[in-house]
């Protein structure tokens, strides 16, 4: 829910990191306390003064409910803020990062650091789409989103750096971890079908190859997941399959009654694995099927979304 508000007090302008304290009901009212929104956009020149939120409890229902020209209380701002000038003098590239309703305040951010000198790279992730990008497009030098769900963005991470670890999450979408024992590089990414369709497994591996990484040495885990025995589809699944893979898909998928189709995701990707040059014996397959097991896994069609996820960790020690 967006609300905008004029601010003009131009003695005390907000800055990025800064929030304010809203309150569109009377002091003896409930909820008692005022509620602390990020600022997610100021325009100095109109006094335009943007809030991005969620609407969860009584005080977000109460803000939701304010109407064209209504009044409010509006306290602020508060916190210290980010001091642009002093990051873009320091740094030469700065990454900012963050997710869900939390990138609505890097929006401020992100405008301050380009006009103080640095367009900033983005990194964002979010549950199922993605929103508001367009806005950030301007100010920024690149753009790098994922989703939980797989339905949007990057669906995967690499890294050589030892210490760090790469999370991947699902509930019935493939995790496939990676690991090359030789140049110590890992990797982790999120195969649901589109990612499947997309390549994401091999993408994975030709990632690897710019830390140094051969595709011979690189081992492969492709974890618990929905399996063929419970992913019935319509035809828009094994279309992408075959049109991406040709003949090579048809082996992994099964026609069934009433014009449905069961899929081999766990097959698919182990077969876009061999072709990107792993060895067989370097790709182990978890068994489980997570739609199976909903006692022991998430599994999104098993709980028709009401669910939460796994995670799939790997670390360079």
């Amino acid at each position: 829910m967006r609300l905008t508000v004029q601010w003009q007090d131009h003695s005390r302008e907000p800055h990025a990191g800064q929030f304010y304290m809203l309150r569109a009901w009377a002091a003896d009212a409930t909820p008692i306390l005022s509620r602390p929104i990020s600022v997610d956009d100021f325009d100095n020149q109109t006094g335009a003064l943007t809030f991005l939120y969620q609407v969860k409890g009584e005080g977000t229902h109460k803000l939701a409910a304010l109407k064209k020209d209504d009044t409010l209380t509006v306290t602020g701002p508060c916190g210290n803020g980010f001091d642009t000038a002093a990051l873009a003098g320091q740094y030469k590239r700065i990454a900012v990062v963050g997710g869900g309703i939390g990138t609505a305040p890097l929006l401020l951010l992100c405008k301050e650091l380009c006009r103080a000198g640095v367009r900033p790279d983005l990194f964002v992730g979010f549950r199922d789409t993605t929103y508001g990008m367009d806005r950030f497009v301007p100010w920024c030098r690149d753009i790098y989103a994922a989703t939980v769900s797989g339905k949007e963005g990057l669906h995967g991470l690499v890294t050589d750096l030892p210490g760090g670890s790469l999370v991947i999450f699902g509930a019935d979408c493939l995790p496939i971890l990676l690991y090359d024992p030789v140049r110590r590089v890992a990797a982790a990414c999120h195969a649901g079908w589109r990612g499947t369709a997309l390549g994401i497994a091999q993408r994975a591996v030709e990632k690897m190859g710019f830390y140094g990484s051969r595709p011979e040495d690189i081992r492969a885990a492709i974890g618990p997941g929905i399996a063929k025995c419970c992913f019935e589809t319509h035809e828009d699944v094994p279309n992408a399959m075959t049109k991406a893979l040709g003949v090579c898909a048809t082996p992994y998928i099964e026609p069934i009654e009433g014009g449905k189709f069961k899929v081999d995701l766990k097959g698919l990707n182990a077969m876009r694995l061999k072709r990107a040059g792993l060895l067989e014996e370097h790709i182990d397959i978890s068994p489980d099927c997570t739609a199976c097991h909903p006692e022991k896994y998430w599994s999104h069609r098993a709980t028709q979304g009401r669910r939460g996820s796994q995670a799939a960790v790997i670390q360079l020690l």
